[in-house]
């Protein structure tokens, strides 16, 4: 039984309930009434003093005398007073101290109830003539009038209710049997049959207090177990989320230290594969690199879980070139296709669109992986058709085994994986297309695919159309400050801008680069920045001081292109390249900014 169940299973149903005895709580309920009584007393003095001067206003219209009437007021001013008093040391007491003292607040609310009831008993008797039947008559009516509208304020302790209508109507019966004026039998039991509906009436009352007391104590009992549940809840939220934290920032870090080992392995592979001539040695080179490609491919594919569990990053929108992006895609995917005996071709295009350059480049790679993944013969096309003024189609093109109808509307959904291709599908948890949908979605454009099972499947991104720009100066030679915490990828990527006509001015050591967030940085042109820097530094920190570092004249690259532009706050025009892009990339990014050209942000990445 969980906490909600038992707070709520009271063996009565809250709205049949009759005695305290029958209720969920019921020591809290009867306390409960205990302090709504003391609370609310006032109510009675105040309806006990207005009663008095409105029956003393009947006994002069009824022919009582005055002097009779100014005693029976004085007996309930006197009653009423002494109350007053008891009543303000009752009402200073606050709910804890109630309860801590509760036979003792139980006899003083006694007690102040029964000094008013023996007023207007006591009182009575002085009123009566023997020989007066209309009088007595008259009196004994209003004594019932009394008894019922006192019990129906006086009704929230039961006990109280019964003795103090015992004291109201004991004084006029125990006259009329001692004194037995003409009739007396009849006014006895009409004082029994009021003393019996006043107790009738009160008990009535009560029952309906103490229905909404238990009800008001369900509802809070309720409410603190709901407010337990959700502390629970919270406390475990709070726990679900710390867990997370700590395994992002444990597979954030595992990735960035596999990429920068892979990514400068690569940089050495490259380097060795212009300078080995000899054939056999050229295919160990090549085979080391398509090893070096799976291993990236396996750390991708663990970044990219790592980055569909959170929304996805806002796109940075800006006009760019399809050409480079479709050229980059089959450099890096070309080697796939040669080992498979496939073919990849890159149809030449003059178009432009409006995309977030990184958010594109992901989105064809997944879709061309895909594309090899399923095909074995034949091979695949990727290029733009079906361009129109204000839309742009990028397609992908393969031979491969297509998608059974049936898929179609799911083959974009997470962890959706077509029957027929499981066999293939060795480390893919697909994802893959959902993430592709995502981010087109995001882009504003569109993706669908058509396929014919057996014959090939056709992917179409279609994004909106941007003008390209007016032609461009060619690249100046500059001198470049490339900051990496990881010597071994410095040594590589200098050897290329130095290869490629660069200065370079390296910042490799921690010292060195701490001192960067705090002093004066080597004379430069243009800055190349690893986004983690080590010792919690990225490089944002380096941007953001006062260094000489101009966030517009740098280049920041990344084994975790998401995540460093998400970190990049304050600079979102920031170009962010992946670590694994094809160096000639990079190389036209620094060209760019040396001829004073915008580089579009995340324009390539790895």
């Amino acid at each position: 039984m969980t906490g909600l169940e038992h707070v709520t299973g009271s063996a009565v149903p809250p709205g049949e309930v009759l005695a305290v005895s029958q209720v969920s709580a019921p020591r809290k309920v009867a306390q409960a009434l205990l302090i709504s009584a003391i609370r609310e007393g006032w109510i009675v003095l105040l309806v006990n003093f207005n009663a008095a001067i409105f029956f003393g206003v009947i006994l002069l219209a009824s022919g009582v005398g005055a002097f009779e009437t100014i005693v029976f007021l004085g007996v309930q001013i006197g009653a009423t007073s002494l109350t007053i008093f008891l009543w303000f040391y009752l009402l200073a007491r606050t709910d804890a101290q109630i309860v801590e003292r509760e036979p003792l607040m139980r006899a003083l609310v006694q007690l102040g109830d029964g000094i008013i009831m023996a007023g207007w008993g006591g009182a009575m008797p002085l009123l009566y003539q023997a020989v007066d039947f209309e009088r007595i008559a008259t009196l004994v009516i209003l004594l019932m009038a009394a008894g019922i509208a006192s019990a129906a304020l006086s009704a929230k302790l039961l006990r109280v209710l019964i003795i103090g209508r015992a004291i109201l109507f004991a004084p006029s019966l125990v006259f009329l049997l001692w004194q037995q004026p003409p009739l007396w039998g009849i006014h006895s039991g009409i004082l029994i049959f009021g003393f019996c509906i006043s107790v009738g009436v009160g008990y009535a009352v009560h029952i309906q207090h103490l229905r909404v007391a238990n009800l008001n104590m369900h509802l809070r009992s309720i409410s603190d177990a709901l407010a337990q549940s959700l502390e629970s809840e919270k406390a475990s939220a709070e726990r679900s989320l710390a867990d997370a934290a700590l395994r992002e920032h444990f597979l954030q870090s595992v990735t960035h230290d596999l990429r920068q080992t892979v990514d400068a392995l690569r940089l050495f592979l490259d380097e060795l594969s212009r300078r080995v001539t000899d054939t056999a040695q050229q295919g160990i080179v090549a085979s080391a690199g398509r090893c070096v490609r799976s291993a990236n491919t396996i750390i991708e594919s663990v970044a990219q879980l790592a980055w569909i569990k959170d929304r996805v990053p806002e796109p940075t929108l800006a006009d760019t070139a399809v050409m480079p992006l479709l050229r980059q895609i089959g450099d890096e995917i070309g080697p796939l296709a040669r080992e498979k005996g496939l073919t990849l071709r890159v149809a030449e295009t003059s178009a432009w669109c409006r995309a977030d350059a990184n958010f594109l480049e992901r989105v064809l790679r997944n879709l061309v992986h895909n594309a090899f993944q399923y095909t074995e013969r034949g091979g695949v096309l990727i290029g733009v058709r079906n361009r129109t003024g204000d839309t742009v189609e990028i397609r992908v093109c393969d031979s491969g085994d297509g998608i059974p109808a049936g898929e179609m509307d799911s083959i974009f959904e997470a962890y959706h994986q077509v029957p027929e291709h499981r066999g293939n599908n060795i480390g893919n948890i697909g994802l893959g297309l959902t993430i592709v949908r995502d981010l087109v979605s995001s882009m504003g454009g569109e993706i669908s695919v058509c396929s014919r099972q057996g014959q090939g499947s056709v992917f179409k991104v279609r994004l909106p159309a941007a003008e390209a720009p007016s032609s461009r100066p060619g690249s100046t030679a500059c001198r470049i400050l490339l900051v990496d915490d990881d010597p071994a990828f410095v040594a590589g990527l200098a050897r290329i801008l130095v290869a490629g006509g660069y200065a370079v001015e390296s910042v490799s050591g921690p010292g060195r680069i701490s001192a960067l967030a705090s002093g004066p940085a080597p004379a430069h042109d243009i800055a190349v920045l690893d986004y983690n820097l080590g010792a919690a530094l990225t490089a944002r920190d380096l941007l953001a001081a006062k260094n000489g570092i101009d966030p517009q004249r740098t280049v920041v690259v990344s084994s975790g292109r998401d995540i460093a532009r998400t970190g990049l706050t304050g600079f979102a025009k920031v170009p962010v390249l992946g670590k694994t892009v094809p160096s000639e990339a990079l190389l036209a990014a620094i060209a760019d900014i040396a001829a004073g050209r915008a580089v579009t942000p995340g324009r390539s990445g790895g």
